[in-house]
Protein backbone atom coordinates (compact mmCIF):
# COMPACT_ATOMS: atom_id res chain seq x y z
CA UNK A 1 0.00 0.00 0.00
CA UNK A 2 1.22 3.52 -0.74
CA UNK A 3 2.18 6.10 1.53
CA UNK A 4 2.02 10.05 1.43
CA UNK A 5 4.30 12.48 2.56
CA UNK A 6 3.91 16.15 3.68
CA UNK A 7 6.75 17.91 4.18
CA UNK A 8 7.79 21.91 5.09
CA UNK A 9 11.46 23.17 5.56
CA UNK A 10 13.88 25.39 4.29
CA UNK A 11 15.64 26.00 0.71
CA UNK A 12 18.67 27.78 0.65
CA UNK A 13 21.22 28.07 -2.53
CA UNK A 14 24.56 27.81 -1.33
CA UNK A 15 27.25 30.43 -3.32
CA UNK A 16 27.69 34.19 -3.67
CA UNK A 17 25.22 34.71 -6.11
CA UNK A 18 22.08 33.98 -4.16
CA UNK A 19 19.71 35.36 -6.77
CA UNK A 20 16.84 33.03 -5.06
CA UNK A 21 17.70 33.51 -1.26
CA UNK A 22 16.54 31.34 1.23
CA UNK A 23 13.30 30.36 1.18
CA UNK A 24 10.35 28.68 3.33
CA UNK A 25 9.81 24.97 1.49
CA UNK A 26 6.55 22.68 1.45
CA UNK A 27 5.83 19.20 -0.13
CA UNK A 28 3.80 16.38 -0.82
CA UNK A 29 4.61 13.07 -2.00
CA UNK A 30 3.49 9.60 -2.98
CA UNK A 31 5.66 6.69 -1.90
CA UNK A 32 6.26 3.79 -1.92
CA UNK A 33 5.59 1.20 1.28
CA UNK A 34 7.37 1.76 4.26
CA UNK A 35 8.44 -2.73 4.36
CA UNK A 36 10.12 -2.14 1.36
CA UNK A 37 14.01 -1.81 1.47
CA UNK A 38 14.26 0.57 -1.20
CA UNK A 39 11.71 3.47 -1.09
CA UNK A 40 10.35 5.04 -4.43
CA UNK A 41 8.82 8.51 -3.93
CA UNK A 42 7.19 10.87 -6.35
CA UNK A 43 7.28 14.40 -4.79
CA UNK A 44 6.29 17.52 -5.69
CA UNK A 45 7.82 20.98 -3.56
CA UNK A 46 7.39 24.41 -3.65
CA UNK A 47 9.26 27.04 -2.72
CA UNK A 48 8.22 30.96 -1.43
CA UNK A 49 11.07 33.07 -3.02
CA UNK A 50 10.43 35.80 0.22
CA UNK A 51 13.93 37.73 -0.43
CA UNK A 52 14.73 36.93 -4.05
CA UNK A 53 17.09 39.33 -6.36
CA UNK A 54 15.83 40.81 -9.80
CA UNK A 55 17.30 38.53 -12.92
CA UNK A 56 17.44 39.05 -16.57
CA UNK A 57 15.67 36.63 -18.53
CA UNK A 58 14.96 37.04 -22.20
CA UNK A 59 11.12 36.20 -23.11
CA UNK A 60 8.57 37.54 -25.58
CA UNK A 61 11.58 39.09 -27.55
CA UNK A 62 13.12 40.78 -25.49
CA UNK A 63 15.17 40.74 -22.12
CA UNK A 64 13.39 41.29 -19.01
CA UNK A 65 14.42 42.14 -15.60
CA UNK A 66 11.70 39.85 -13.50
CA UNK A 67 11.52 38.73 -9.74
CA UNK A 68 10.64 35.13 -8.82
CA UNK A 69 7.93 34.59 -6.28
CA UNK A 70 7.66 30.58 -6.45
CA UNK A 71 9.99 27.83 -7.39
CA UNK A 72 8.67 24.05 -8.06
CA UNK A 73 10.84 21.28 -8.06
CA UNK A 74 8.83 17.68 -9.29
CA UNK A 75 10.18 14.17 -10.05
CA UNK A 76 11.64 10.65 -8.15
CA UNK A 77 13.74 9.94 -4.95
CA UNK A 78 15.15 6.54 -4.44
CA UNK A 79 16.26 6.10 -0.84
CA UNK A 80 17.55 3.05 0.81
CA UNK A 81 17.06 1.75 4.48
CA UNK A 82 20.29 0.90 6.08
CA UNK A 83 19.37 1.12 9.83
CA UNK A 84 15.62 -0.16 10.24
CA UNK A 85 15.04 -1.23 13.86
CA UNK A 86 12.55 -0.16 16.80
CA UNK A 87 10.87 2.10 14.56
CA UNK A 88 13.28 4.01 13.56
CA UNK A 89 14.59 4.43 9.91
CA UNK A 90 17.66 5.81 8.36
CA UNK A 91 17.63 5.87 4.84
CA UNK A 92 20.14 7.55 1.94
CA UNK A 93 18.01 9.42 -0.80
CA UNK A 94 18.79 10.48 -4.33
CA UNK A 95 16.41 12.61 -6.66
CA UNK A 96 16.26 13.64 -10.03
CA UNK A 97 13.62 15.50 -11.94
CA UNK A 98 12.45 19.11 -13.10
CA UNK A 99 13.37 22.59 -11.28
CA UNK A 100 10.63 25.76 -12.37
CA UNK A 101 11.43 29.11 -10.85
CA UNK A 102 8.34 31.63 -12.11
CA UNK A 103 9.32 34.79 -13.52
CA UNK A 104 6.04 36.41 -13.70
CA UNK A 105 6.07 36.92 -17.89
CA UNK A 106 3.24 34.69 -19.26
CA UNK A 107 1.62 34.78 -23.12
CA UNK A 108 -2.05 35.57 -23.11
CA UNK A 109 -3.77 32.46 -24.47
CA UNK A 110 -7.53 32.37 -25.03
CA UNK A 111 -9.43 29.24 -25.08
CA UNK A 112 -13.37 28.90 -25.72
CA UNK A 113 -13.76 28.07 -22.29
CA UNK A 114 -11.72 31.23 -20.95
CA UNK A 115 -11.04 34.15 -23.14
CA UNK A 116 -8.42 35.19 -20.04
CA UNK A 117 -6.27 32.33 -20.09
CA UNK A 118 -2.17 32.21 -19.55
CA UNK A 119 0.45 29.94 -20.40
CA UNK A 120 3.33 31.56 -17.59
CA UNK A 121 6.78 31.37 -18.76
CA UNK A 122 9.72 29.31 -16.23
CA UNK A 123 12.87 29.20 -16.07
CA UNK A 124 13.36 25.35 -16.84
CA UNK A 125 16.25 23.08 -15.41
CA UNK A 126 17.14 19.82 -13.90
CA UNK A 127 17.12 18.93 -10.66
CA UNK A 128 19.09 16.10 -8.51
CA UNK A 129 19.72 15.94 -5.23
CA UNK A 130 21.28 13.35 -2.46
CA UNK A 131 20.64 13.74 1.47
CA UNK A 132 19.67 11.32 4.19
CA UNK A 133 16.32 11.07 5.72
CA UNK A 134 15.85 9.93 9.63
CA UNK A 135 12.42 8.66 10.55
CA UNK A 136 10.53 7.39 13.89
CA UNK A 137 7.55 5.46 14.14
CA UNK A 138 4.37 7.35 15.47
CA UNK A 139 2.16 4.24 15.18
CA UNK A 140 1.44 1.61 12.48
CA UNK A 141 3.03 3.19 9.12
CA UNK A 142 2.97 6.92 10.27
CA UNK A 143 5.95 7.93 10.33
CA UNK A 144 7.70 11.25 11.71
CA UNK A 145 11.39 12.70 10.07
CA UNK A 146 13.56 15.21 9.22
CA UNK A 147 15.84 15.01 6.54
CA UNK A 148 18.96 17.26 4.80
CA UNK A 149 19.80 17.53 0.94
CA UNK A 150 22.24 18.70 -0.84
CA UNK A 151 20.71 19.60 -4.48
CA UNK A 152 21.94 20.69 -7.77
CA UNK A 153 20.36 22.14 -10.36
CA UNK A 154 22.44 23.71 -13.47
CA UNK A 155 20.85 26.78 -14.24
CA UNK A 156 23.08 27.41 -17.60
CA UNK A 157 20.66 24.69 -19.27
CA UNK A 158 17.81 26.93 -20.11
CA UNK A 159 19.42 29.88 -22.34
CA UNK A 160 16.61 32.41 -21.76
CA UNK A 161 18.19 32.69 -18.37
CA UNK A 162 20.94 35.44 -18.78
CA UNK A 163 21.54 36.29 -15.04
CA UNK A 164 23.82 33.67 -13.24
CA UNK A 165 22.25 31.65 -10.41
CA UNK A 166 23.65 29.51 -7.99
CA UNK A 167 23.59 25.69 -8.89
CA UNK A 168 23.96 24.26 -5.62
CA UNK A 169 22.09 24.42 -2.43
CA UNK A 170 21.18 22.71 0.79
CA UNK A 171 17.92 22.10 2.64
CA UNK A 172 16.02 20.99 5.47
CA UNK A 173 13.05 19.72 6.23
CA UNK A 174 10.75 18.01 9.04
CA UNK A 175 8.01 15.35 7.57
CA UNK A 176 5.00 13.20 8.31
CA UNK A 177 4.53 10.89 6.28
CA UNK A 178 1.29 8.34 6.60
Amino acid sequence: MFSFVLSAGCYSPVGSNKVIGTSPMFGLALTSPIENQWIVELAFKARIHSNSQPFQFRALNKVNEVNSDLGFSYGFQLGYKIFDHNGIVIMPRFGLGGESIDTGLYIPAPTATDPNAREYIYVGTLHTSGGVALMKSIGGTKYLGAAVDFHYCPYELDPRLLTRFDDGAVSAEVFLRF
